[in-house]
């Protein structure tokens, strides 16, 4: 029968507003045990609206889902996520063209009331041609009936930063379950401001001395308010906000620069507790992210409790606008009686100000606990389609051990052949198996919105999982390797308090050095049949300083003034024994030289000692960990001020390396081609047949980053 008004008034037909990293199955199981569907006939008509933030919204049929959870049991529901959307139609009821679509028999038609009258009406269907309509590219997803309601698309009565009223019924935005029947009037109070003698008595609101933002730049730094110390399992207030002057007690701090899109524009702040948890408001709803208006004096709160057995918690704060983190401040408490947290000296370099060219597809966070070790907290922020997701929170064991294994057992086939790809594609499935499935939903999204293989910056202090070989069970791109950083234009950065970010997307190469050694005779290493190949072609090519592998040649090289914009470049042998804990690249006189021994000392915002690091020789590119911080050549580098490095973390063909080598100087210096989208091409030509080491290289760096030859 065609769809009417008095049907679509009827209790049975609900809304339910969610956060986009919500589990459908959780959705599904909560509803039924409050009793969804209702008693009585039928139809039930169920609509999800998720909200993305910045007035993007999509809604999903649920009742059709529920149905399905039925036929196929929780282990179905439970799999499920909030799916990409896949087709967009939207018309005013004044047109003729949405009112004879009303009449339709095969109408699918949410309609859209303004305190029980109705103004609008958002519809999937056959397009009509006529009209006030924006048509889509694909037709709707079959499963969920799911479409999506942009920014204006969504005939909304009232909008405001924490609640929107759809159809009179007030909803709060990131609230995860609300549920109410359309048609009613008598919206939910809003709740109660939150105070403290510092702060206006309600979020956002205009104070005497507050400074619109409007459409000029916004400047602030963060604000990061909780107690010294709390009792165990205590719960505590945490105020989020901006200052005028920096805070010498937080760490990870920075000023905040924004250039707003519109007058209007508000930051989003999540809350990232580590030995803490952020606790349910009265709603029963989990916020541990909240808008907050681009104006001095706003404030946020979240409510927090210590966890047990822990003796101190650590607090993040990530301010974000239009899916880049613009700010961040971590604040250490300490949690018993006679607890009291060591002072830190404030590193003020810890953030630069990201600008549109930093701008990544997808944004992803990955943070080890340091309150309870073995567990992982994960962001994900994308801009189109709009969306944060997280943090969520993973278990991860034995990460030290499995980055061994990885080398260990290709290293049985000679890292080549059947059995290695083998061996490559079962250590990729298990990465993938401890990954959310939510980021793999995104990264789908993504590609689906974008149209084009996502660039994709990964940020975490836990450097031994190879994260970029994760195994995508559904690649965006058939033909290429299924592997994430074959897939993407992927770069992975170190989260660290004393290591810039975001990282660099420009680099003047005004030094180069070309490391090497042919081994051999007298050396007790294998010969190297190409290595010295490769350093002269980087001289004859691009000016490169040759140099011999060995101690003497070496150490006036790091001993001597720092230049900005170095670029060292090593072919020679290396090792890596991540149980061990020890890294070394092996020269021709027998030295190990040290991560450290090449790095040296280093704080935030000197000249480094190199800017850019190319080690071409086997397995030094996997990490390893020193008084709980990444070492090894990658961690080491990046905190010792390298804004870029690429090494391999399994041994290589020689011959391969080399050509890669030619490859890589050619793009990036004579074609300006970003970096990532230089290895995301040489990933192409893995063929197991020849050798895996178009898969072993990892890059640390800006997927966008450009280096220019001067």
């Amino acid at each position: 029968m065609p769809i009417r008004q008095a049907l679509l008034d009827q209790p049975q037909n609900a809304w339910l507003l969610t956060a986009p990293d919500q589990p459908v199955g959780e959705v599904a199981v909560r509803l039924k045990e409050m009793g969804w569907p209702p008693a009585g006939p039928g139809p039930h008509f169920l609509h999800v609206i998720v909200d993305f933030g910045g007035g993007d919204f999509q809604a999903i049929r649920l009742d059709r889902l529920l149905a399905q959870a039925d036929e196929r049991g929780p282990s179905f529901v439970g799999d499920l996520r909030l799916r990409p959307v896949r087709a967009v139609e939207r018309a005013s009821l004044s047109t003729g063209a949405a009112q004879d679509l009303a009449r339709r028999e095969e109408s699918q038609l949410l309609l859209v009331t303004e305190h029980g009258a109705p103004v609008g009406v958002i519809y999937e269907g056959q397009a009509l041609g006529a009209g006030e309509m924006t048509l889509p590219g694909e037709e709707a997803d079959e499963d969920l009936s799911s479409l999506f309601l942009p920014g204006g698309g969504l005939a909304i009565d009232d909008t405001h930063d924490d609640y929107v009223i759809i159809g009179g019924i007030r909803l709060e935005r990131n609230v995860r379950m609300e549920m109410a029947a359309i048609g009613g009037d008598d919206a939910a109070p809003p709740p109660p401001p939150t105070e403290d003698e510092d702060t206006p008595p309600a979020v956002g609101a205009e104070q005497p001395g507050d400074t619109p933002a409007g459409a000029q730049k916004f400047e602030a730094h963060p604000r990061l308010d909780a107690p010294d110390q709390v009792a165990p399992l205590a719960a505590f207030t945490v105020t989020v906000g901006y200052r005028t002057e920096a805070d010498p007690t937080l760490r990870n701090a920075s000023p905040i620069r924004v250039q707003p899109k519109r007058p209007d524009d508000s930051l989003h702040v999540t809350l990232l507790t580590d030995g803490a948890r952020v606790l349910p408001g009265d709603d029963g709803a989990v916020r541990q992210r909240q808008p907050l208006p681009m104006r001095l004096g706003a404030t946020v709160t979240f409510a927090c409790q210590a966890q047990p057995d822990v003796d101190e918690i650590y607090l993040t704060v990530e301010y974000s606008y239009e899916a880049q983190v613009v700010g961040t401040a971590t604040r250490q408490v300490a949690v018993g009686a006679d607890a009291q947290p060591a002072a830190r000296r404030a590193d003020p370099c810890r953030l630069g100000v990201p600008g549109p060219e930093s701008q990544t597809d997808i944004l992803l966070t990955i943070t080890r606990s340091r309150s309870r070790p073995g567990f992982l907290q994960w962001t994900i922020l994308a801009p189109q389609p709009a969306m944060h997701i997280g943090p969520l929170v993973t278990p991860l064991d034995d990460a030290r051990e499995f980055a061994a294994l990885v080398i260990q057992e290709l290293k049985t086939q000679d890292y080549r052949g059947a059995f290695a790809a083998q061996i490559l594609a079962n250590k990729a499935q298990d990465i993938a198996d401890i990954m959310p499935l939510e980021f793999f939903d995104a990264l789908a999204a993504v590609h689906a919105a974008i149209n084009r293989p996502p660039t994709l910056l990964l940020v975490t202090d836990e450097t031994y999982v190879p994260w970029e070989l994760a195994l995508l069970d559904q690649p965006l791109d058939p033909s290429r390797p299924p592997y994430l950083a074959a897939q993407t234009l992927m770069g992975r950065w170190v989260r660290h308090e004393k290591v810039i970010a975001p990282p660099l997307v420009t680099l003047e190469i005004n030094r180069m050095t070309a490391v090497a050694a042919g081994y051999g005779l007298g050396t007790d290493l294998a010969k190297l049949k190409h290595a010295l190949d490769e350093q002269t072609h980087l001289h004859d090519q691009w000016g490169a300083e040759a140099l011999g592998a060995e101690r003497a040649a070496l150490e006036p090289l790091v001993l001597a003034p720092r230049a900005a914009g170095h670029l060292i470049h090593f072919a020679v042998h290396g090792l890596s024994d991540p149980e061990g804990n020890d890294q070394a690249l092996l020269l021709a006189d027998k030295t190990r030289l040290l991560p450290s021994a090449l790095a040296g000392r280093y704080r935030c915002g000197e000249t480094a000692c190199f800017d850019f690091v190319f080690l071409n020789a086997c397995q030094v590119g996997t990490a390893a960990s020193a008084l709980g911080q990444a070492a090894g050549f990658p961690g080491d580098l990046i905190r010792g001020g390298a804004k870029g490095f690429i090494a391999p973390l399994w041994n290589v063909d020689d011959w391969l390396a080399l050509e890669f080598a030619k490859r890589f100087y050619a793009a990036t210096f004579n074609d300006s081609r970003p970096v990532g989208e230089v290895l995301y091409d040489e990933r192409r030509a893995y063929d197991h047949r020849t050798s895996t080491t178009p898969m072993a290289y990892i890059y640390y760096g800006h997927p966008r980053l450009k280096l220019r030859r001067v």
